[in-house]
């Protein structure tokens, strides 16, 4: 569809920005295709893109800005968004992003709010140039009817527990809340004794946060005197520490596994005659659900299955029904065919010599 639309109009100056921003990195270039997906949606013509092109450049916004938001091109909105953006003492191609806003929320934004005062004192804030903060804006509309000086005490509380600029800017919608709710959410973490405050815990409910809580004690525990996960699966496994750090490279969410659920599920692995062997060479296994281990295991021995390792225990329920009919069928078959070849009958019938 692109090369179709950059081919009917080789010699415009619509051609000549689609070919600038084609050139630039992938990212751009799906970008634009989205925007000239939405060209045929809203049956914009090339020429549509060509004015616009032409009135940003006007406008004073640089063809690297364009290349940043080359949705604006296919913007019906577009010259009375600059219009009013162009009230602002802003710099145009640093509050360009607001330009994807729809144009009632933009419009009400800037005179309804001091925009200039709140863009510059979240970027103060949260130590980022004021470009950030537009796009920031542009994606989470919130920040612009939030007030600020909610979002300043919300920032103030978050910074004072110990939660970093960055993990703020990662999880922008804590700002969303109350000043009052994120101090509660933060006393009730110190409560549950968690030292370190993440944003998660101002969103999520407090059952979470409870859950949290006890799954960090419960870890503590478990390790005793060891420093960490490495040491534990290393005395656990029976291997050295080398290999418990391979064994969490390959598998990252043991990081978060409850220490709990891990210890359950070794002691009931090498109860089943399984070896600590067994589990490095699959250590996937410690992420799954101990219940579900136990109804598989208890399916395998009820149709004497020998298992020799413990992938299959492993598999989609859907795969590992698969390997259990497979496994019952084979055996039904053989069980068949040595009944039918052995039967008193079918000897007589046969031509297989009589022992000399």
């Amino acid at each position: 569809m692109l090369v179709q639309i950059v081919q009917n109009c080789r010699n415009s100056i619509s051609y000549v920005c689609l070919r600038k921003l084609c050139e630039k990195s992938s990212l751009k270039n799906e970008l634009l295709k989205t925007s000239i997906q939405k060209v045929n949606k809203t049956t914009k013509s090339i020429q549509d893109i060509e004015n616009n092109y032409k009135l940003c450049l006007n406008k004073g916004i640089t063809e690297q800005t364009i290349d940043c938001n080359p949705e604006i091109l296919t913007d019906k909105s577009l010259v009375p968004k600059l219009d009013i953006l162009k009230l602002l003492p802003l710099d145009i191609n640093l509050s360009a992003p607001l330009l994807t806003v729809s144009y009632p929320r933009l419009k009400n934004f800037i005179f309804n709010e001091i925009v200039e005062k709140k863009i510059s004192e979240l970027a103060q804030l949260l130590k980022v140039n004021q470009h950030d903060v537009c796009v920031w804006m542009s994606k989470k509309n919130f920040l612009m009817t939030t007030n600020m000086d909610n979002m300043e005490k919300s920032i103030k509380i978050l910074l004072d527990a110990g939660v970093s600029r960055t993990a703020i800017i990662k999880d922008l919608w804590v700002l969303r809340y109350n000043p009052d709710n994120i101090k509660d959410r933060i006393i009730f973490a110190r409560q549950n004794n968690i030292e370190t405050i993440k944003t998660w815990m101002v969103r999520a409910q407090r059952e979470i946060i409870e859950n949290y809580a006890k799954r960090r004690s419960d870890n503590k525990e478990i390790l005793g005197e060891k420093e960490s996960l490495v040491e534990y699966l290393s005395e656990k496994l029976e291997c050295s520490q080398d290999i418990s750090r391979y064994l969490i490279f390959k598998q990252p969410a043991l990081q978060k596994k409850s220490l709990r659920k891990i210890e359950v599920m070794i002691e009931f692995l090498l109860q089943k005659g399984f070896t600590p062997r067994h589990i490095c060479k699959t250590p996937k296994i410690l992420l799954h659900s101990v219940d579900t281990v136990k109804k598989r295991i208890k399916e395998i021995e009820t149709n004497n299955i020998h298992l020799d390792s413990l992938v299959m225990l492993t598999k989609s329920q859907r795969q590992y029904m698969h390997f259990l009919e497979t496994v019952k069928c084979n055996k039904s078959k053989l069980k068949s065919s040595f009944m039918f070849y052995f039967h008193p009958e079918m000897k007589k019938k046969s031509n297989i010599p009589k022992k000399l």
